[in-house]
């Protein structure tokens, strides 16, 4: 139903014709009327510039006034019900990256930026040396600085924690990808994977975890978020914990990477809490999750170490002896034929060999390969089967020692 105009809402109002229609010839409409003025009271100051000709009676200012207060009435009924606004515009009103629920990477700090945080970072720190092995990547730089911006602590993970070398090596390791145009929408083609390393309990020590931890604490100290020795004093405890040394006898180990970085997690978002809901400063946060605190030596304490089951010796070896019976035959020995160095033992008690001839070339053999736990897919030796043959070398085929006697040859 179409709304009233001007004329039905002055007449409506009782207001005579003839002051209807002068205002209508004025070129007023009902649009205009009602943002003539923002309170009943200022068009009271207005009348002489509605009515220029002729004073107006006090009945004739209250049945403007009504008609004023339709026209409000009806264009804010009007807006409404036009429905809300096209997508486009609302991104554009409403639109704060603090409230989004699109998380995306911090913006990258410019090289101005960058330079005057080290320059006050060499002058708070001056026994600090800063090189692209200690240099935390921008990456990791533009995220701590963003959250300290924002007010936010969180934790970063592991895997973005890179100098700035171990970045440049990560990103030049990666191949070059080209996208399948077909199909494929903008955000997969602007989508910016940052440098990371894999995280896991084969590949990483604790002198990986060491690094990572100090890359860190330069990266918040150089955003300024907390001082240097308290970050240095959180990590110094969490990898004490790691460092420790139980005998075998207690049927003890320490935490592995996994769950050491799961402890780091948590111990964070703890930090936190303390900074964005209780107000605490990250000096004081890490003070008291570093030496009040128990959580740590909690998340980190020593772990029952899984025991290895016990085998029966095998018929004919020798008395306490714990090596497998295999149906497999042994291999010969002698020094004449012997062609790799012997290293390590399988199931079926034969040595396995370390080296084997490819081609005419010798080539070190994988003993993590030899029994399927080496997860390294670019493993700098070769992937060969390592139980020796008759002649004393190795098999060599594309097959593990352990599935040597299952194989067809």
């Amino acid at each position: 139903m179409a709304s009233p105009d001007l004329d039905s809402i002055l007449s409506q109002a009782g207001l005579s014709p003839t002051l209807a229609s002068d205002m209508i010839s004025a070129g007023w409409t009902k649009a205009s009327f009602a943002m003539c003025a923002s309170t009943a009271a200022e068009l009271d100051q207005h009348w002489g510039e509605l009515f220029p000709d002729q004073e107006l009676s006090f009945l004739q200012k209250a049945q403007l006034r009504v008609a004023w207060q339709s026209c409000q009435e009806d264009q804010r009924t009007e807006e409404s019900n036009a429905g809300s606004p096209n997508p486009g515009s609302v991104a554009a009103l409403t639109a704060d990256p603090h409230s989004s629920w699109a998380e995306t990477f911090a913006p990258k700090l410019s090289a101005s930026v960058v330079s005057s945080m080290k320059s006050k970072f060499l002058s708070s720190y001056p026994s600090e040396i800063l090189t692209p092995e200690t240099l935390p990547s921008l990456r990791l730089l533009s995220q701590a600085h963003h959250q300290l911006q924002k007010k936010e602590v969180k934790w970063i993970p592991w895997k973005y924690r890179l100098s700035q070398s171990r970045a440049e090596e990560v990103n030049s390791g990666r191949g070059a990808k080209l996208p399948r145009l077909e199909g494929l929408s903008l955000h997969n083609l602007i989508y910016d994977e940052p440098p990371s390393i894999e995280i896991n309990n084969q590949s990483m020590g604790i002198n990986a975890v060491r690094s990572m931890f100090d890359v860190f604490n330069v990266a918040v100290a150089l955003a300024e978020g907390a001082h240097l020795a308290h970050l240095k004093a959180y990590s110094l405890k969490f990898l004490g914990f790691l460092t420790q040394r139980y005998d075998q006898d207690t049927g003890l180990r320490t935490p592995n990477i996994m769950e050491a970085q799961a402890a780091d997690k948590h111990i964070w978002f703890i930090i936190g809490e303390l900074v964005m809901d209780k107000g605490w400063s990250l000096d004081q946060a890490l003070h008291e999750m570093t030496y009040i605190r128990s959580d740590m030596a909690m998340l980190l304490q020593a772990r029952p170490r899984m025991l290895r089951p016990q085998t029966s010796p095998s018929k004919g070896s020798s008395k306490g002896s714990s090596t497998w019976s295999s149906s497999a035959p042994p291999a010969s020995n002698t020094s004449g034929g012997k062609k790799g160095k012997s290293k390590g033992k399988g199931k079926s008690g034969v040595k396995w060999l370390t080296e084997v001839t490819v081609d005419g070339h010798k080539k070190q053999l994988c003993m993590r390969y030899q029994n399927g736990s080496c997860t390294f897919q670019d493993c700098k030796f070769h992937h060969g089967c390592a139980f020796p043959k008759a002649d004393g070398t190795a098999c060599g085929l594309a097959h593990s020692a352990m599935q040597h006697a299952s194989t067809p040859h």
